[in-house]
């Protein structure tokens, strides 16, 4: 299953691996999205950051797959994760506080294969104690297919208990039933304004765009949000300065905006969303694939960023 030794390792040695960066990397903790802390290529939070005490605990899911090519797992009928393409991890794990809510939580599976591996899939929940405890966990949920996976189509939805002490902005939004043009027009300007910021290297502006998001993440992780804005910051500072740091054009036509019960998906078909490149030592580009929106008080906001 997922090496959770090796995730656990400082961010800033973990980053420095040669390699492009998604939310799951460095464009998370700029924006103040702290999952990255935890990454989902390895990175995991400094001890400066943690605040282990009193709280409820954190779940980690882990994921192993080998023999399917699309998989997406819904939380509570949100997209948390979803790998349209046979270039995506193959194994991984994700901290899923911010989308379960105290209580009973829904969570499902959708796997396709177009190839004749035989390989498993896998899907593991644990509560741990914080992000630090990198031990095996409490299960919760343990999904796997059989071995060699014959299905075409996998498919399971399952129900888990969860103890999560705070509300999160999508449980608080509006049904969403169909999107106006006013609402497309406001949720295309936010990824625009984002892009923008981007280019312009504007990281202030970057980090209030998606300041709710990020600080329910820290909330949800429990740590220190100081922290997390200082050291990620710095690491996106050095990433625009670098020789050839290039933000790829955007396309607002090309973008599709999909809802999922009070959340809308914001993608790319077969894409990125939004993605820069950088010629410096150990770095290959930095990127977002999926946005998450809600709407709160008749404003659409990014809740997250999504695999």
């Amino acid at each position: 299953m997922v090496n959770t030794k090796y995730f656990a390792k400082a961010v800033p040695t973990c980053w420095r691996k040669g390699r492009s960066v998604g939310f799951t990397g460095l464009l998370e903790v700029v924006l103040m999205v702290s999952s990255a802390v935890v990454a989902w290529c390895g990175s995991g939070c400094s001890k400066a950051d943690s605040t282990p005490g009193p709280h409820g605990p954190v779940y980690r899911l882990e994921w192993e797959v080998k023999a399917y090519d699309e998989m997406i797992v819904r939380i509570n009928d949100i997209p948390a994760i979803a790998f349209e393409h046979p270039t995506h991890m193959r194994s991984g794990f994700l901290y899923i506080n911010w989308f379960l809510r105290d209580g009973d939580n829904r969570i499902s599976v959708v796997a396709t294969k177009h190839n004749e591996f035989k390989g498993p899939l896998r899907l593991r929940l644990v509560a741990v104690s914080s992000i630090e405890d990198v031990s095996a966990g409490d299960p919760l949920l343990d999904i796997e297919t059989s071995s060699p996976a014959t299905e075409v189509v996998f498919r399971r939805t399952v129900t888990i208990q969860a103890r999560v002490p705070e509300d999160w902005s999508w449980q608080k939004a509006v049904p969403v039933e169909r999107l106006t043009d006013a609402d497309r027009v406001e949720i295309l300007g936010k990824i625009q304004a984002l892009h923008e910021a981007l280019v312009h290297k504007d990281l202030d502006r970057m980090v209030g765009l998606l300041r709710t998001g990020g600080d329910e993440m820290c909330r949800a992780l429990y740590i220190s949000k100081e922290n997390v804005d200082k050291e990620g910051l710095g690491l996106v500072r050095e990433v625009s300065q670098m020789p050839g740091f290039i933000v790829e054009p955007l396309d607002l036509a090309t973008v599709e905006l999909r809802v999922c019960g009070t959340v809308v998906v914001a993608k790319r078909p077969g894409g990125k969303l939004i993605s820069a490149k950088a010629e410096g030592p150990g770095w290959h580009g930095v990127y977002f694939n999926r946005f998450a929106f809600v709407k709160v008080e008749d404003k659409w906001i990014p809740f997250h960023l999504l695999q």
